[in-house]
């Protein structure tokens, strides 16, 4: 049996950014749905010292399979990054812990040093390998991948291919049949498996309240009905826009998008954003617990509640209304979209 063989046949893919409200949000989900989930951690603006990043992880996820992506958001590793990633294959060797999975960008694959690639190359588990790309550069992002994989000798079959169209979803009935196509093609469906990536939640909410479609999973449920022969798994972004806190290159101190809106319930097709502040929070609670669609089914929902129906006294921030929705959203996917449970 393979390391993938032992991952669930169909698993949700989440992009997180490894913040507090994220990691409380996978810590309080109920335990039947922790093993479907397979986040990819990223590490965009910050460099952590390898010992603390794994008590964090085994803090709020312990023993289930995550993605560890180290790179910038260019894709590519300065020295700090590079020393963490070398530090963390170190101490995978070690502990033999076959449910974590190295993650390196498609345009980062032949820039890795020599002795690095062979360590990653030498571990059981697949690497996985993160295609950002657009649908005017699918074709030459994928016929760029196939020649990195035929200059390394590196087969296709030990790779899991994440492709990430991040806020460029694909939504034109034209651009999800040239999708589907080259889903479709040998050189995409000799991967072990495929994951298709993107991220509808805007990075602003300019009314106090919006319904943002979730194109995402729209687009997904759109193509993958017409794949054949393997199956395209989903990954999105919660309810974070892909674009968020990222900054252009390391060292630029500009910050990234505004802070999204504190409260965001994910329904069926689309969210409820809520623009609040802490003394408006059990208000904008509340307006989630009348929605049509709101029902206690996880911790997140149960401690809006909580505080829509002003059971206590405290007040929501940007941390807690995150770890509220992100858990909401992991629930709602797993039980609702995929029909995994």
């Amino acid at each position: 049996m393979t390391v993938c063989d032992e991952m669930k046949p169909e698993m949700y893919f989440p992009v997180l950014k490894w913040k507090n409200g994220e990691q409380n949000a996978l810590k309080y989900l109920d335990e039947e749905i922790k093993p479907f989930i397979c986040p990819i951690l990223e590490t965009r603006n910050f460099s952590p010292e390898e010992s603390s990043f794994f008590s964090e992880v085994e803090l709020a996820w312990r023993d289930q399979w995550f993605i560890l992506d180290v790179a910038n958001p260019s894709g590519f590793l300065n020295a700090d990054k590079e020393h963490f990633l070398r530090q963390a294959v170190e101490r995978n060797k070690r502990t033999n812990y076959r449910k974590l999975l190295f993650c390196v960008w498609s345009t980062m694959l032949e820039h890795l040093d020599n002795d690095l690639r062979k360590e990653l190359l030498s571990l059981p588990q697949p690497l996985c390998v993160r295609m950002v790309t657009t649908q005017s550069s699918l074709d030459s992002d994928l016929a760029a991948l196939e020649d990195c994989y035929k200059e390394l000798n590196l087969n296709p079959q030990s790779v899991i291919l994440l492709v990430d169209f991040k806020e460029n979803v694909v939504t034109s009935p034209e651009g999800q049949n040239k999708l589907i196509a080259k889903l479709n093609s040998k050189s995409v469906k000799s991967h072990q498996r495929v994951v298709l990536l993107s991220g509808a939640f805007p990075s602003k909410v300019l009314k106090m309240t919006q319904t943002p479609k979730r194109h995402d999973l729209i687009s997904w449920l759109n193509i993958v009905d017409k794949i054949q022969g393997h199956n395209i798994e989903y990954g999105d972004y919660g309810c974070l826009s892909p674009r968020w806190e990222e900054k252009k290159e390391d060292g630029d101190k500009k910050p990234g998008f505004a802070v999204p809106p504190v409260v965001a319930f994910t329904k069926l097709n689309s969210w409820t954003a809520i623009r609040s502040n802490a003394s408006q929070t059990p208000e904008a609670c509340q307006l989630v617990i009348d929605e049509d669609e709101f029902n206690r089914c996880c911790w997140g929902c149960a401690t809006m509640k909580a505080r829509g129906d002003k059971s206590h006294n405290k007040l929501g921030n940007f941390e807690t209304h995150l770890s509220e929705s992100m858990n909401h959203h992991f629930t709602t996917v797993i039980k609702r979209n995929l029909e995994l449970l």
